[in-house]
């Protein structure tokens, strides 16, 4: 609940099974309405009975009935049930999210993003593969939502393009190689843990995993090995970036074409300033507070 009172959150989204931290949300936080959904309500007839037979239940994701004052679900609000307000559309420096992050300290704190911060970093990603086609791409997004990172590459550079988009809620190795032989997706998002997966994976070329001629590696260090072995798997391409939340969140990527150094975070993506400074002196400065127009952090 920390993080819903940090952020003075109004509304809160989630799931049947989680009620009672909705409940806990409506009567210890500034929460007002909590909204419910299922995955129940996106499932066939038949796989929806099975689900309701094996899943739901008092301590499932049945929902008690009738529901507290507050509490809604997604699929009321749908149907009309509730008259919609009238929308405006926000300004360009409007704050958009709030996304915590741990960065140094221990407890996450918010970082505070704007649409016009979501809009131009989706544009500087967009334009560092620049064959990409508008309205033909398909993307795979496993990358989690709620991570910068995520919901940047996966979620909002596609929904900008038009693309397609292939969600999977976690990452199995198993799932995602069906998943990309059944979907062919032609750009994959992701971090050196699940390239190392599928280099590792048993028949891993038997999928078609060939289909995906870009993939781009954040969050973490790409160790070269992984790379070279991906590139050999795939014979597509895997370049490496940096970012930070704070950024909204990439700032630096390797080319995907022409001339890259393996091993660095590559170079400056389009209109971002960066500095070079002696690591000693840089920290001294971070303390001393005299970094107000820089991110105050070392790259090493």
């Amino acid at each position: 609940m920390r993080q819903v009172r940090d952020a003075q959150v109004d509304s809160l989204i989630t799931l049947t099974n989680l009620a009672q931290v909705g409940r806990q949300a409506l009567r210890s936080t500034l929460v007002r309405h909590v909204i419910f959904t299922s995955v129940s309500d996106y499932l066939p007839p038949v796989k929806k009975a099975l689900f309701r037979v094996l899943r739901e239940g008092p301590e499932g994701h049945r929902l008690p009935r009738p529901l507290a004052q507050g509490m809604h679900t997604l699929k009321d609000l749908l149907r009309g049930q509730y008259a919609p307000q009238a929308m405006r559309d926000p300004r360009a420096d409007e704050l958009a999210v709030i996304a915590y992050t741990g960065g140094t300290t221990l407890a996450p704190r918010g970082v505070m993003l704007s649409h016009r911060n979501l809009a131009a970093n989706a544009l500087q990603i967009r334009h560092w593969v620049p064959d990409l086609r508008e309205g033909r791409e398909v993307f795979l997004s496993v990358l989690p939502f709620t991570h910068s990172y995520g919901q940047t590459t996966a979620l909002i550079v596609p929904v900008m393009m038009g693309a397609t988009m292939v969600i999977l809620p976690t990452f199995i190795t198993g799932q995602v190689l069906r998943a990309i032989h059944r979907q062919r997706p032609t750009l994959f998002p992701g971090v050196p843990t699940m390239y190392t997966a599928i280099n590792n994976f048993a028949g891993a070329r038997r999928y078609g995993i060939r289909s995906i001629p870009v993939c781009i590696s954040g969050a973490a260090p790409l160790p070269v090995e992984v790379q070279e072995a991906f590139e050999k798997l795939t014979r597509g391409r895997l370049v490496e970036g940096y970012g930070l939340t704070e950024a909204g969140p990439v700032t630096h990527a390797n080319p995907l074409y022409g001339r890259r150094e393996i091993g660095s975070i590559g170079l400056p993506v389009p209109s971002t300033e960066a500095m070079v400074v002696e690591i000693s002196s840089a920290a001294s400065d971070c303390r001393r507070g005299r970094s107000a127009n820089w991110p105050c952090a070392v790259l090493r």
